[in-house]
């Protein structure tokens, strides 16, 4: 699981993805648009309630441990979530 923050017509008007991928396949299995607070997470999480999370990696973001009992924070389990940031970046700047 992973966030990451981009805006709609100025920085002021920021806008954050919230998403988990299946870490194995790569595959987007839910996100939510909301901002950076953590009721947002809390609608990703309503979201994943009927699939059978085992672990959760991340980067340390602490509203992760609050939400989910299985958290590693970790940079190499969270490098395909990473990635696709990118690429959504990259798409979004070509708009």
């Amino acid at each position: 699981m992973d966030e990451m923050w981009s805006f709609y017509h100025d920085k002021e008007r920021q806008i954050w993805l919230w998403w988990a991928i299946d870490h194995n396949t790569g595959e987007v299995i839910a996100f939510w648009f909301g901002t950076r607070e953590h009721k947002n997470l809390d609608e990703l999480k309503k979201l994943l309630e009927s699939l059978s999370i085992g672990y959760v990696y991340t980067e340390g973001n602490f509203a992760y441990f609050k939400r989910f009992p299985n958290v590693i924070v970790t940079k190499k389990n969270t490098q395909k979530i990473e990635r696709k940031h990118l690429s959504l970046r990259n798409c979004l700047e070509s708009l």
